[in-house]
């Protein structure tokens, strides 16, 4: 068997979608894919789009959301990471763990607990509600969970190198 690594080839790859064939390798392959799309392109904050249209001579608003790509992103990798948790080294459990906390972190540093609007609210559940202290904040919470994930990801793409897991074979060898 040859030394040298051998990389498939992600957007060649054959995928077989046939739900009998479809394996762990491939479900993963596919998510490392979407992954980089999402990676590819301008991260920036979701927002309510309102379009205006007229059906039959009445004005009506047409009201949707359009997705946070930073959250898109970081919602991801987590996705990632979990679906490869049970597989983690001790080097990759460090990592995993580290960035948990610094994403706790952020948040904490960037959210301040509030009083919910409800009145009917008991004291002891007012405490769970938390709210950004500015708008400024969010970004802020939100660009550097980003980054923390970011390098989540790169210590996850080390782990699958470790694993050997781009050559033939599976995450289980």
């Amino acid at each position: 068997m040859s030394e040298e690594t051998q990389f498939e080839d992600a957007e060649s790859y054959n995928y077989s979608f046939d739900k009998n064939k479809l394996t762990f390798k491939d479900i993963i392959l596919l998510h490392l894919k979407k992954i980089g799309d999402y990676a590819s392109v301008e991260f920036r904050g979701g927002y309510w789009e309102v379009r205006s249209k007229v059906i039959g001579g009445m004005g009506i608003e047409d009201k949707h959301y359009i997705p946070d790509t930073r959250e898109v992103y970081t919602n991801s990798i987590n996705y990632l990471a979990d679906t490869l948790y049970p597989y983690f080294d001790e080097e990759m459990k460090k990592a995993f763990e580290k960035a948990e906390k610094e994403t706790e972190k952020a948040y904490n540093d960037n959210t301040v607990e509030v009083e919910p609007d409800r009145e009917d609210q008991n004291p002891e559940e007012a405490k769970k509600y938390r709210k950004f202290k500015n708008l400024s904040d969010k970004r802020s919470y939100r660009s550097e969970k980003t980054e923390i994930n970011r390098k989540l990801f790169r210590a996850l793409c080390c782990f699958l190198y470790r694993r050997k897991y781009l050559e033939l074979g599976s995450i289980e060898d």
